[in-house]
């Protein structure tokens, strides 16, 4: 059996989850987890795995922690992190593809700190889909809030992510305002009746950006995955939250994204992150948009 551990927000225990289950099958092993993630800074997920709104599978459920080893483990895999330095005192920690990670013996247990490359996934892409099915019960929820928000999941509704929170004292990843108005300036162009609605984990930051020009709200976490599951126009954030539910949107939607990720500010390449093999549009300081 191979398992891992979670940690951090929601998106990295997607990317999480999802590797270490395309390790076990591409290798018929089995798999378990212990669901409760060890730190969800800067969320308060109160002990209770974000993800319980899908109908996830966690497998041979165990409770070890992250710097527990079980009994049953033999093996320990680490995901490779390379840092670049510069004079001006940036640096980037970047976590290169890795497809060796399916040679793995079983009984492993697996440290994740990134993974997000579509690379590991796109060959199961409707496994990873079945993964991460919301709940139908949940489904019927969501759609009813969706309707008592007035809001709609048609082509001229564009749906903006906004990452607040920590994101907020980081001037280095922090999104300026520029570049949602860039993004939005080509949705209108793409479409003339184009409207705007703000998700987000921080409605009071999202208004500071968006006044009252746009409505800006906050959900369950569920529920927003599932607008941006559905959603057929969307603009990302650079948050690993979007990352699964946009790239497993069955509605062939039109996603803008920031250049560079989370490097976007800086635009030294992508040096942090491969976000460019999820296929968005990538939206540069320039207002142009490129495909890597």
């Amino acid at each position: 059996m191979i398992t891992s551990s979670f940690c951090a927000g929601a998106g990295n225990q997607m990317a999480t989850y999802a590797i270490t289950r395309a390790v076990a099958e591409h290798n018929g092993y089995e798999f378990g987890f212990n669901p409760i993630p060890e730190y969800d800074m800067p969320h308060d997920y109160r002990s209770i795995s974000p993800l319980n709104f899908m109908d996830i599978d966690w497998g041979d459920q165990h409770t070890y922690k992250r710097d527990e080893t079980p009994p049953f483990i033999k093996y320990i895999w680490y995901e490779k992190v390379e840092e670049t330095h510069y004079p001006d005192g940036d640096f980037y920690r970047y976590f290169p593809y890795q497809p060796e990670v399916f040679d793995i013996p079983d009984n492993t247990k697996l440290y994740v700190a990134n993974c997000q490359n579509a690379l590991y996934y796109e060959p199961i892409k409707d496994r990873v889909r079945d993964w991460f099915r919301v709940k139908e019960e949940n489904i019927n929820r969501y759609r009813n809030r969706i309707i008592e928000l007035g809001l709609s999941l048609d082509q001229n509704t564009t749906y903006i992510h906004v990452r607040g929170k920590d994101f907020v004292d980081d001037k280095r990843i922090l999104l300026p305002l520029e570049y949602y108005k860039n993004a939005m300036d080509i949705m209108k162009q793409r479409n003339k009746d184009m409207t705007f609605v703000v998700l987000t984990d921080d409605v009071s930051y999202g208004k500071l950006l968006f006044g009252n020009d746009v409505p800006v709200l906050q959900n369950e976490l569920g529920c927003d995955y599932f607008i941006f599951n559905n959603a057929k126009n969307i603009i990302l954030s650079n948050s690993s939250f979007t990352l699964f539910p946009t790239w497993l949107n069955e509605q062939d939607p039109f996603i803008i994204a920031p250049r560079y990720w989370w490097r976007y500010n800086s635009s030294r390449g992508w040096l942090s992150s491969d976000i460019y093999t999820f296929g968005y549009s990538f939206l540069d300081k320039d207002g142009k948009l490129y495909d890597k």
